[in-house]
C-alpha cells in the first residue's frame, strides 16, 4: 500500500477575504512553516502528498464544522455549534485570538462570511 502524507497546517496563501485585524507576523506563527517543503519530494518516491494552501489561522481544516465560537458571529446561527476545548482556547474552526493582546478580527463576522469560508475553503483545501 503506498504511503500518503498530508500537511493541513502549512498553508500560507492569504486570500483577499482573510481580512484579519492584527499584524500579519502575529498570525504566521500558526503555520507549520516549511512542512510542505519537507514532504514535497514524496511523489517522486511513489507516495502521495496533500497540502493545504490556506493557513489554519484562516480556517482550521482539522476542526469539526460545528466547532465555532458563536460570540464571533453577528446574529444567531441557524446551524448548531459545539463548544469544545479548542473553542475555549480560541482556536476552533475559525480562530479568535492570536495572543493575549491581539484578536484576529475587531468586528463580528457575518454569517455569509463564515459560510463562504467554510464552503469555499474546506471544499477546496488543496
Amino acid at each position: 500500500m503506498p504511503l500518503k502524507f498530508d500537511s493541513p497546517h502549512s498553508g500560507h496563501v492569504y486570500t483577499d477575504d482573510f481580512a484579519y485585524a492584527c499584524p500579519c507576523d502575529k498570525i504566521q506563527w500558526g503555520e507549520d512553516a516549511f512542512a510542505d517543503k519537507l514532504f514535497n519530494c514524496t511523489p517522486g518516491h511513489d507516495a502521495g502528498f496533500l497540502a493545504c494552501q490556506f493557513p489554519r489561522t484562516y480556517i482550521d481544516p482539522n476542526r469539526d464544522l460545528v466547532d465555532l465560537d458563536a460570540a464571533m458571529i453577528d446574529g444567531s446561527l441557524s446551524d448548531p455549534v459545539e463548544v469544545t476545548k479548542k473553542t475555549y482556547r480560541a482556536i476552533s474552526l475559525i480562530w479568535k485570538l492570536v495572543d493575549d493582546e491581539h484578536q484576529f478580527y475587531d468586528w463580528l463576522l457575518s454569517q455569509a462570511e463564515v459560510q463562504n469560508w467554510v464552503v469555499g475553503k474546506l471544499a477546496n483545501k488543496v
